[in-house]
């Protein structure tokens, strides 16, 4: 009677064991009960893995709902800073107006003697307090002589 070794797939003469692969019989029918032993330890792990992922992404959830409202409530605090913002500029610019059209209406006069003092005060260097025009003329001179 040949048997069919059940790892290679190839006839059998011997009785105990695989001439070709070496698969020894006896050992091979208590191999199934192992098979499934393996499957269930299997089967508990991607149990552990699908607990694992669920909890996971609880806690991912529970740290990051917080996070995109608290960045919703900022985004909605610029556009309303934005808006706020804007009205105000109107508002200054509606204001602004009026005193630009009353300075061009209003015309200052000035006394002689006002007009006097300007006159001295723009011939000195602001920077320094030095008189222009007498320092290009001692400049013209040093140079000329």
């Amino acid at each position: 009677m040949e048997k069919v070794c059940p790892r290679c797939k190839l006839p059998q003469e011997g009785i105990n064991e695989c001439e070709y692969c070496g698969l020894v019989f006896r050992e091979y029918k208590n191999e199934p009960n192992r098979k499934l032993v393996s499957a269930t330890k299997k089967g508990a792990a991607s149990i552990l893995r699908i607990v694992l992922f669920i909890i996971v992404g609880f806690a991912a959830l529970i740290f990051i709902i917080p996070l995109i409202a608290n960045l919703k409530m900022k985004l909605s605090n610029n556009q309303q800073n934005k808006e706020l913002k804007q009205t105000a500029n109107i508002q200054n610019e509606q204001q602004v107006k009026p005193k630009r059209q009353q300075r061009k209406t209003q015309i200052k006069i000035k006394s002689p003697e006002k007009i006097r003092k300007d006159k001295i005060r723009k011939q000195f260097s602001i920077w320094d307090g030095s008189h222009r025009n007498l320092e290009s003329i001692i400049k013209k001179a040093r140079v000329g002589a």
